[in-house]
């Protein structure tokens, strides 16, 4: 979980700064390019994921706790969420309406910062005890 919830990051970079074709972009309408950027998302996290399991990161996830896991899988659906929604906003506010209350949870400035910052805290918070 760590692993995966790790991989997001880089992979949110790089699909943030991947230059997309603006002549392709151009032929698809709103939903494909959501769906466009959000799989993309998903298969850099993948290829992250792989290239860090690999590398021996995920050997430390067996001592961690059955409440520490649900807490950190809650933190990275709301980081990805968070990500999806931001993709939708930045893609067209009018075809992809956000209720207000989700909005600011998932689609604001100062929820991006938070929700970019709480799994950083969390895992540090779970390495100390």
């Amino acid at each position: 979980m760590i692993v995966l919830l790790m991989a997001s990051y880089p992979a949110a970079l790089i699909n943030e700064y991947l230059p997309y074709p603006q002549q392709f972009l151009q032929r698809l309408n709103t939903l494909q390019i959501l769906f466009l950027k959000s799989f993309v998302f998903f298969v850099l996290v993948l290829f992250v994921f792989w290239i860090l399991n690999k590398a021996g990161f995920s050997r430390k996830e067996i001592s961690k706790k059955t409440s520490q896991v649900i807490f950190l899988s809650f933190l990275n659906v709301g980081f990805w969420a968070n990500i999806i929604f931001d993709y939708a906003l930045k893609i067209s506010e009018e075809v992809v309406k956000l209720a207000p209350l989700t909005k600011l949870l998932f689609g604001s400035t100062p929820a991006h910062f938070i929700w970019l910052l709480l799994p950083i805290l969390a895992l540090y918070w779970f390495a100390r005890q």
